[in-house]
């Protein structure tokens, strides 16, 4: 999956099973390779079903096929996200929770600036 696809259009291959498992026992020539890629994954937690994306580091075949995990996100149900995006504002128009993530930690950094400047 490329950075910027939408994950819910995705190709998300074998859905019920988890990358790691992908990774290691399936063998398909993207999780063979050495490199940065994303994995997009969809789950239900009992409110809809929700979509999201991993970015992970495969080591290659020549190493087992092993991988680090960089970062994910995932979207409420019924929210667009796109491979990579982090904020609503990124890439995505609809107002959720990750605008809502991203909003709070702007929030928080402004009030810890302004914490410091008061404590000296």
């Amino acid at each position: 999956m490329s950075r910027g696809q939408k994950i819910s259009t995705g190709s998300l291959a074998l859905e019920t099973s988890y990358f790691a498992r992908m990774a290691s026992s399936f063998g398909g020539g993207q999780w063979q390779d050495p490199g940065v890629g994303f994995v997009g994954f969809r789950f239900n937690s009992g409110a809809g079903i929700q979509y999201g994306w991993a970015r992970v580091r495969m080591a290659g075949s020549d190493k087992n096929n092993a991988f680090k995990l960089i970062d994910y996100a995932y979207a409420d149900p019924g929210e667009r996200i796109r491979a990579g995006q982090k904020s609503d504002n990124e890439m995505v128009t609809d107002e959720g929770s990750l605008g809502w993530l991203a909003a709070g930690a702007v929030g928080l950094l402004a009030w810890r600036k302004s914490r410091s400047r008061t404590a000296s």
